[in-house]
């Protein structure tokens, strides 16, 4: 279903013009995928199915967007909100993209999951300490930025330092460059390292551009 109830009492539905909101009792809706706008409404609902599931251990919700075609590739969306943000989410193997979704909520900690029915008749759940997707590699990136100022000038990126936790694994950092967000986001990488745990020595980039989006992934599946 394309629908689910969230824990803050509000239902939260994907409407037919390729929109999240959500609707207390007696209230209007409110819009909540302004930051994924555009890849929301060119999802094709003659060709996918959505489901959709809050999930109270992650505090949020998830939309799912299954092609109908078995051998396409999609992207699923996670909302945050406690950050009021979007994480986009693709599984390694189409058969993983659920067709039904259920938020079964066991009596412990640990049962208190989201399963999933793939379209190849197993039901799996999403689990937070697994290390495989089913027994394929995950990937996982995230991008900082784009630093830049509001009139967009040409900016020198000289220094950074880069600080993680004690339990942070190896993390790669890439800095892109562009005289825009687009472009940036296009290019190839114009400095890059690799880190552990902890503060790092600086490094100098000396990287100059209108903007200077950061990119941290996982070094090696740990």
């Amino acid at each position: 279903r394309p629908w689910c109830l969230g824990e803050d009492g509000q239902v939260y539905f994907f409407a037919n013009h390729g929109a999240v909101y959500a609707i207390s009792p007696g209230g209007r809706p409110v819009y909540k995928s302004q930051q994924v706008k555009r890849r929301l409404e060119n999802i094709d609902l003659s060709a996918n199915l959505i489901r959709m599931a809050w999930d109270l251990r992650k505090h949020g919700l998830w939309v799912f967007v299954s092609p109908y075609d078995a051998t396409a590739e999609t992207t699923h969306y996670f909302w945050s909100a406690r950050t009021n943000a979007w994480f986009p989410q693709q599984f390694d193997n189409p058969d993983h993209n659920p067709l039904a979704v259920y938020a079964f909520d066991g009596d412990a900690p640990g049962d208190r999951v989201i399963m999933l029915g793939g379209r190849d008749g197993r039901i799996r759940y999403l689990d937070d300490a697994g290390l495989k997707d089913d027994g394929r590699e995950v990937h996982s990136f995230i991008f900082l930025g784009p630093l830049s100022t509001k009139q967009l000038d040409d900016l020198m990126l000289e220094w950074h330092q880069p600080t993680f936790s004690e339990t942070t694994g190896k993390v790669r950092w890439d800095v892109y460059v562009g005289h825009s967000a687009e472009a940036a986001y296009n290019s190839a990488f114009a400095a890059n390292g690799d880190e552990e745990d902890g503060v790092m020595s600086g490094y100098f980039n000396r990287s100059r551009n209108h903007v200077h989006p950061v990119r941290l992934s996982e070094f090696a599946i740990y």
